[in-house]
């Protein structure tokens, strides 16, 4: 057997080298390299902005109505609630004989 040898085929590898230098000089952190906005995108933006804050602005109100709510109902509970007081008795009177 060893007069005939097997005919193996080696696997084919692919090795592929990246310039990592150019990927790393264009995404440098100091540096933005971005396409400046056009007048529109600027208005529509400063518009999608303007709405939130009116949003925010009417859900911080409503969670203060339901705040000031709740606060306004333990205030009158404790202040009409009788049940774990004890109620007032009538003094004895004393003997104003002495």
């Amino acid at each position: 057997m060893s007069s005939q040898e097997l005919p193996v085929d080696s696997p084919i590898t692919r090795i592929e080298v990246e310039n990592l230098e150019a990927q790393v000089l264009d995404q440098v952190p100091g540096e933005a390299r971005h396409v400046p906005l056009t007048p529109e995108q600027v208005r529509t933006a400063d518009a999608v902005f303007a709405q939130r804050e009116q949003e925010s602005k009417q859900v911080m109100g409503l969670i203060g109505l339901w705040t000031s709510t709740l606060l306004l109902h333990d205030i009158a509970v404790d202040t009409f609630d009788t049940k774990d007081e004890e109620e007032e008795k009538p003094r004895k009177k004393e003997n104003p004989e002495l």
